[in-house]
């Protein structure tokens, strides 16, 4: 039984290293070019195309530079950066709930965009997905707060976030330190997969989510990657991802963009929504608007993907061979 229990534990923590080899060596160059243009200061002139889009979702220009800091790191950056400029700028409810699912569907692009080239999916065509997306529900979340007079009393900041250290030092230790998680993340969903999958869990999640993501456009075979990247989120999920799509020979390359793109827009759920509450977004509106607007625009996209059958027009989207 121990023998058993031992082959067993080595088998997992071998599926984690070759993961986590494959999410890494996407990540670290990524975070290294991100940390060199932070301390060179030139995030904020990748800010400037932003400044006329703030302005038609309602928000002032200086929270674009918040905005960006999310885009090119991740929540807690753009997070961090806005609860910096709420000293200065007085913000409503409404306002930061536009700016709190705009970050949610923009966020990190630089590392999950690597890794939807990696699933077999087009950086392009992702990144052109999310940065729409999250224009467009600026636009509508904006519209409607204003109309209605809905949650303009002034935003209420939860809890503080510490402002990152600027020692080199220290940020190569927490650098470390997230990766040394992502691994421990990693080696606990390998477990968990597994368990659900000797438990007939998995085929019992499965079989729940079938008619849903069905709706969508979404094919059976690629509902546990869906699955995956909606609940853990692209970047920590990522390695297990990309596994999933090479050792899977029967996924369809339109199912694996459907599901990419449904996960692109509404993933880490639970983790990236609490992020954005904590300076004061509504967690409702956050949460439910962020999924209906989601499984709509993938309602959509997946129908125009799955009738076509251009090779020309389907290689903007994805690779059309394994």
């Amino acid at each position: 039984m121990l023998s058993l229990l031992k082959e067993k534990i080595i088998i997992m923590f071998k599926k984690t290293n070759i993961t986590a080899l494959e999410l890494f060596r996407i990540m670290i160059p990524i975070i290294l070019i991100v940390k060199i243009l932070q301390e060179l200061d030139l995030i904020k002139y990748l800010a400037y195309p932003f400044y006329p889009i703030m302005d038609l979702v309602g928000l002032p220009s200086e929270t674009a530079l918040a905005l960006v800091a999310g885009i090119v790191n991740t929540n807690y950056a753009g997070v961090i950066v806005l609860i910096s400029l709420m000293d200065s700028i007085d913000l409503t409810t409404a306002q930061v709930s536009i700016f709190g699912i705009m970050l949610l569907f923009a966020h990190g692009l630089p590392v999950e965009l690597r890794i939807a080239q990696k699933c077999g999916v087009t950086a392009r065509s992702q990144f052109f997905l999310r940065i729409l997306s999250a224009v467009v529900i600026g636009i509508i979340l904006n519209s409607f707060f204003t109309n209605y007079n809905i949650y303009q009393e002034p935003a209420k900041i939860l809890m503080n976030v510490a402002t990152p250290t600027s020692s080199i030092a220290a940020w190569l230790i927490s650098q470390l330190y997230n990766l040394a998680v992502i691994y421990g993340i990693i080696f606990a969903l390998i477990i968990l997969m597994d368990i659900l999958d000797e438990t007939g869990g998995l085929k019992l999640i499965n079989k729940i989510l079938y008619y849903l993501f069905r709706f969508v456009g979404i094919g059976d075979k690629a509902i546990t990657l869906t699955v995956i990247g909606m609940t853990i989120g692209v970047s920590y999920g990522g390695g297990l991802l990309i596994q999933e799509v090479k050792n899977n020979k029967e996924l369809d390359r339109k199912d694996v963009f459907n599901s990419f793109s449904l996960m692109s827009l509404s993933h880490s759920l639970i983790e990236g929504t609490l992020i954005v509450a904590v300076i004061g977004a509504q967690f409702s509106v956050i949460l439910w608007a962020r999924l209906l607007f989601t499984f709509v625009v993938i309602s959509i996209l997946a129908r125009v993907i799955n009738a076509v059958s251009s090779p020309k027009f389907l290689k903007l989207f994805f690779k059309t061979k394994f």
